[in-house]
């Protein structure tokens, strides 16, 4: 389910905006779109068990989506 997901916002969100168009001048076309497929990919397993993580060491799922969210951020804004 989650490589589906991925190829689904890999391709209602790479070619829409033209990332693609950044490596033309270099032809890595085929390279850069599979490495941000995998990008997405790895987000989508790093989000995914960081969730279950939290759910599965709480009580409550309404507290453990608000832990969830606050640890993800402070991941995002110290940069891992």
């Amino acid at each position: 389910m989650i490589v589906l997901m991925g190829v689904v916002m890999f391709f209602c969100w790479y070619y829409p905006i033209g990332a693609y168009q950044n490596a033309v001048p270099t032809d890595a076309v085929t390279v850069r779109g599979v490495m941000v497929w995998l990008f997405l990919e790895q987000f989508l397993l790093f989000a995914s068990t960081f969730a279950f993580l939290c759910v599965a060491g709480m009580d409550s799922s309404e507290t453990a989506s608000n832990i969830a969210n606050l640890i993800f951020s402070l991941c995002l804004t110290f940069c891992g």
